[in-house]
């Protein structure tokens, strides 16, 4: 996300007309399956895609994960802001839950740090 803040109007319009888009994330792959598989309950991260996009596979994380597993999928987190949170508190494990509304689209959620302190973001106000 700091990396897209500090872009230029033309450089993320630029990126826009990259048709299919590209993007950085988890390689799809069996040895990444088991790893997930055997260590988290969710997956989130800071790219537009949580995993990379095309596939080089002839599937997609998204199909395994979601429809197989369950297993929730953050993409945009501002792990940045996270990250500074967590340092300040000197606290790095947390509850992160998600609320899914009835659109296409996730549009918010929260985090609540072991201090009790919440911390929210809603697409709508940013």
């Amino acid at each position: 996300m700091h990396s897209f803040e500090a872009m230029k109007t033309e450089q993320i319009e630029a990126l826009a007309k990259i048709n299919p888009p590209t993007f950085a994330g988890v390689q799809q792959s069996p040895q990444i399956l088991e790893w997930l598989w055997e260590d988290f309950s969710a997956v989130a991260g800071d790219q537009p895609s949580f995993e990379c996009w095309p596939s080089k596979e002839p599937y997609m994380l998204h199909e395994i994960l979601l429809a197989g597993w369950g297993c929730p999928i953050g993409e945009l987190f501002d792990l940045e802001k996270l990250g500074e949170e967590c340092k300040r508190l000197g606290r790095w494990s947390f509850f992160v839950t998600s609320e899914v509304c009835n659109v296409s689209y996730p549009i918010f959620f929260k985090v609540v740090v072991p201090s009790g302190r919440l911390i929210e973001w809603n697409a709508d106000t940013g």
